[in-house]
C-alpha cells in the first residue's frame, strides 16, 4: 500500500515488465542449459555463483580448486545464452565484479543483495552523522 503513494500501481505495465529468468545453480541445470536456453518465453538465464559452484563440487562458495571448472561453467552459459539470443545474468557480490562479469560477456548483472545495501547506506548515514 505505502509503495503506491511513490509508485502507483500500473498492473498492466507490471505484467508486461515481467521477465522468465531460469535459474543455472545445479549440475543438472548446467547439463540442460542449452535446452533450458531454447525454450520459448524465456528472457534469459541467471545464474548463482555460490549455488552452482557448490552445485558442481566445490566445497564452499569461493572454492579455488573449482575455478576452472566454474569458469567453463560460465562460458557455457554464456554460450547458451547468446545461441539462443537471450540475456545471460549472474549474481555478483559489487559493482566491481559486475564490471568484470559484464566484459566477460554477461548482459546482466544484479549486484549485491538487499541486506548488503541496506547495510552500506546504514553505515554511511551513521558515518555521516558521526562526523
Amino acid at each position: 500500500m505505502r509503495a503506491e503513494l511513490r509508485f502507483p500501481a500500473r498492473p498492466a505495465e507490471a505484467d508486461a515488465a515481467v521477465l522468465c529468468l531460469p535459474m543455472i545453480e545445479t549440475a543438472e541445470g548446467l547439463e540442460a542449459v542449452e535446452e533450458i536456453a531454447a525454450v520459448p518465453g524465456v528472457d534469459g538465464l541467471y545464474i548463482g555463483p555460490s549455488d552452482l559452484r557448490l552445485g558442481l563440487g566445490g566445497a564452499a562458495p569461493d572454492d579455488p580448486a573449482y575455478d576452472d571448472v566454474f569458469d567453463r561453467a560460465l562460458e557455457r552459459v554464456r554460450a547458451a545464452c547468446a545461441s539462443a539470443g537471450i540475456i545471460a545474468g549472474i549474481h555478483t557480490p559489487s559493482g566491481a565484479v559486475a564490471s568484470r562479469r559484464f566484459a566477460e560477456g554477461f548482459t546482466w548483472c544484479s549486484v549485491a543483495s538487499d541486506l548488503t545495501h541496506l547495510e552500506e547506506a546504514a553505515r554511511s548515514h551513521l558515518g555521516d552523522a558521526r562526523g
